[in-house]
């Protein structure tokens, strides 16, 4: 947001036109809100629209990278390996002796290949904890192809490089018609 607005202006900025975009203003609500904001557009004072826009620029480059997906199949994988362009790093994850990877210079993908038995798995799911034991993020439907014998995880190397610093842990749920079972318990992931 500009300078001298607050990050709470920003934040009720930005609600009011996700209100906007989303239809749950009702008629007249909208039409001011719609009014003020052509104003303030023209006047170069409405920055939650530059923001929605850089916003939505990134979404649409990632999914045309392959990226916005967190999870491949080798499938998936190949196909982004094909499509030229990006430099995709695969990194082999070593259960046994879990370690960082590396990210050279120039990486645009990291994909990183965690070994798992994943035969008569019907759905898995993912949570993402800080190490004080806070849910972070909750992923339910992790793409993946049993024959593949593991999944796979994709991240723009720069966003790669920041997670690998924050100290999370996540954790892999197989999903069976008897219940949850934790499948994985992936450290610093």
């Amino acid at each position: 947001m500009k300078s001298g607005t607050s990050s709470a202006d920003g934040a009720d900025a930005l609600t009011r036109l996700d209100d906007y975009v989303r239809g749950s203003m009702d008629d007249v609500e909208a039409d001011t809100f719609e009014q003020d904001l052509f104003e303030r557009a023209l006047a170069g004072s409405a920055p939650e629209l530059s923001f929605r826009a850089s916003l939505g620029a990134t979404f649409r480059e990632m999914s045309a990278r392959g990226s916005i997906d967190l999870w491949l199949t080798a499938e998936g994988l190949s196909r982004l390996q094909a499509q030229g362009g990006l430099r995709v790093v695969l990194f082999e994850l070593d259960l046994e002796h879990p370690s960082l990877p590396e990210i050279p210079e120039g990486t645009d993908l990291l994909v990183t290949r965690v070994p798992v038995d994943l035969q008569g798995i019907g759905r898995l799911e993912a949570e993402v904890f800080s190490l004080d034991g806070r849910l972070l993020k909750r992923m339910p439907d992790i793409t993946f192809d049993p024959a593949d014998g593991a999944v796979f995880a994709c991240c723009e190397a720069e966003l790669a490089r920041h997670a690998s610093a924050a100290q999370t842990m996540t954790r892999i749920w197989a999903v069976r018609e008897e219940g949850r079972s934790l499948l994985l318990e992936l450290p610093c992931f």
